[in-house]
């Protein structure tokens, strides 16, 4: 059984967590695509996307909501109310807005 592994301030132990996500399993190209969006979206690099983190996101590619739209959002994805989405909420965001 795979061992768990959790994010640290150690910055290598965080790359070396980012490549062990990308290479768990076999990933299509959907997949894949999905994972590396993830980490790239994940900014302060904590396995989890906060509200800080995808308005970041949003913003630098020129997608604006407004603060009502957007907790809204949040809330809608973030299923267990962590204030964060998680790879598996994630995943399903993806799924749901293809």
């Amino acid at each position: 059984m795979p061992t768990a592994v959790t994010s640290t301030n150690n910055p290598l132990h965080n790359q070396l967590y980012e490549e062990r996500l990308r290479t768990l399993v076999p990933l299509s190209e959907i997949e894949a695509r999905a994972r590396n969006l993830f980490l790239t979206i994940d900014s302060d690099k904590d396995h989890s996307i906060d509200a800080e983190d995808m308005a970041n996101y949003l913003k630098a590619n020129g997608i604006f909501f407004n603060r009502k739209d957007f907790q809204d959002f949040m809330k809608r994805y973030d299923t267990n109310n962590s204030g964060s989405l998680d790879w598996l909420e994630y995943v399903i965001l993806v799924q749901l807005t293809q």
